[in-house]
C-alpha cells in the first residue's frame, strides 16, 4: 500500500468517524430535547396534581368541620330529647294521678246517685 493510498484510507476513516460523531451528537441533542420535553410535561403534571391535592385537602378540611358541627348538633338534639323524655315521664305521672282522682270522683258520683235512687 502506497503512502497516498494509506493517507486516503485514513482520511476516509476519519471522515466516517467525524460523520459518526456528528450523527451521535445530533441524536444526543434530540434525546436531550425529548428528555427536556418529558421533564416539563412531568413537572406540569406534578403541579396539576399538587393543585388537585390542595383542593382535596381543602374539601376534606371542610368536610371535617361540617362533621364536627353535625356532631355538636346531634349532641344538642340528644340533650333536648332527654329533656323531652323526662318531661314526658312527669306528664305521664301527672296523667296517672289525674286518672286516679277522676276514677275516685266517678265512684263518689255513682254512689251518690245510686244511694239517692233507692
Amino acid at each position: 500500500m502506497t503512502p497516498e493510498e494509506r493517507f486516503e484510507r485514513i482520511e476516509s476513516q476519519l471522515e466516517l468517524f467525524a460523520n459518526f460523531l456528528s450523527e451521535s451528537a445530533h441524536r444526543a441533542e434530540q434525546r436531550a430535547d425529548q428528555d427536556r420535553k418529558m421533564i416539563e410535561a412531568q413537572q406540569k403534571a406534578i403541579e396539576e396534581h399538587e393543585a388537585r391535592m390542595a383542593q382535596f385537602d381543602d374539601a376534606l378540611n371542610t368536610l371535617a368541620t361540617v362533621a364536627l358541627q353535625h356532631q355538636e348538633r346531634f349532641g344538642q338534639v340528644a340533650e333536648q330529647l332527654q329533656g323531652v323524655t323526662e318531661q314526658l315521664q312527669v306528664l305521664t305521672q301527672a296523667q296517672k294521678r289525674t286518672d286516679e282522682r277522676l276514677n275516685a270522683l266517678i265512684v263518689i258520683v255513682e254512689r251518690y246517685f245510686s244511694n239517692g235512687q233507692k
